[in-house]
């Protein structure tokens, strides 16, 4: 196995809570450190972001724009300054987080396994430092879960995976191809899939290479953040349509479907009830039920075969998999919103809070 160098991209805007930790996590890889450089461009920061990154190993890169607003930006802006000042730095890959990541002692080591095996882009196995603050930090814990479930049995049948927001790897011969990151809709992940697989580049997955994401814990966090994907995911549908990337068989998807029709059923059964006088409840009730069960199903399974890699105690890992299908169908209300607003590209900053490696089992 070859030892490739890498650049560490991190996009942070006022994360002066949780750089410190990230920083410190990859300063404890396995990995040879001369083979890592770590870059933070603090966007439109107000709060003391760069000073400690900076103070923390990191080369760090400011930028004010108030109208070129979004994760994308960041990353071309800052593509160009290591590019302009670096030019004898030749990286063979770059790994991209959000600021409030932590990572596996491991995690470069792994993630450095699958690059070499002929893959352009790699994305990690997506785990969460804040399964039991919430009941919607859990379900959002979840949801992640399952989709490293199901990049592992798409990676393991030679099926193209996808990018999931953070944590992942792209090689430098697929931002040369670009001329940088050229992806500025909200879903700039989605959008890097779509277009990379359309282009020919494989994505795979290593499940080795564990990282460690916050969810979010409000109502108005959770909210904020799955409307601005739907956008992003509708804005990227408008650009590349469909996408191999997209096609296999995904059991959440299709229960997500199955929740929507039987929230329709319900709505149409309680108005014909009401406006007939009809006693219809034991239909209402068995809607209800239809609407519940697929996903609470798909939410079990995930807790019982990644248990042992959840941070939380066993009761809080069952417990909070009941409110699964409810967060699929706030999820469902989000796309409903975003079809009437899926060209806004506004962005709200998500709160965060610091937690340390060795803190997770104490959850």
């Amino acid at each position: 196995m070859n030892k490739h160098r890498f650049a560490v991209l991190i996009p942070a805007r006022n994360e002066s809570a949780v750089i410190k930790q990230l920083l410190d996590s990859l300063h404890s890889q396995e990995y040879p450190q001369k083979d890592i450089d770590i870059f933070v461009i603090a966007d439109n920061c107000t709060d003391d972001t760069a000073k400690i990154a900076e103070q923390n190993g990191a080369i760090v890169y400011l930028r004010k724009n108030n109208k070129q607003i979004g994760k994308g930006y960041a990353l071309d802006y800052l593509l160009n300054k290591i590019w302009k000042n670096y030019p004898n730095r030749r990286y063979d890959a770059y790994i991209i987080f959000d600021a409030d990541n932590l990572v596996d002692k491991n995690f470069i080591t792994e993630i450095n396994k699958v690059y070499s095996d002929g893959y352009d882009i790699v994305s990690p196995y997506r785990n969460s430092k804040n399964y039991g603050s919430s009941w919607l930090s859990a379900t959002s814990s979840i949801y992640f879960l399952y989709h490293s479930k199901l990049f592992r049995h798409r990676f393991n049948n030679g099926i193209n995976c996808a990018t999931l927001g953070t944590g992942f790897l792209i090689s430098h011969n697929v931002i040369e191809r670009y001329n940088g990151w050229k992806f500025f809709t909200l879903g700039e992940d989605a959008e890097l899939s779509m277009r990379a697989v359309k282009d020919g580049f494989k994505i795979g997955y290593a499940d080795e290479a564990i990282i460690y994401d916050e969810q979010p814990v409000t109502f108005i966090d959770f909210w904020r953040q799955r409307l601005r994907w739907v956008r992003g995911h509708l804005q990227v549908a408008k650009i590349y349509g469909n996408s191999p990337a997209t096609t296999t068989f995904d059991p959440l998807a299709i229960a997500t479907i199955l929740e929507f029709l039987s929230l329709l059923s319900i709505l149409a059964i309680s108005i014909f009830s009401i406006t007939t006088a009809a006693n219809l409840w034991p239909y209402i009730l068995l809607a209800i039920t239809m609407l519940y069960i697929p996903t609470f199903i798909i939410g079990i399974r995930t807790i019982m075969t990644e248990k042992s890699k959840i941070h939380a105690k066993t009761i809080t890992k069952y417990t909070y998999v009941i409110f699964f299908p409810l967060m699929i169908l706030l999820f469902i209300f989000a796309a409903i919103m975003a079809l009437f607003s899926c060209d806004r590209k506004e962005w709200h900053s998500i709160s965060h809070k610091g937690k340390y490696l060795n803190e997770l089992d104490k959850a």
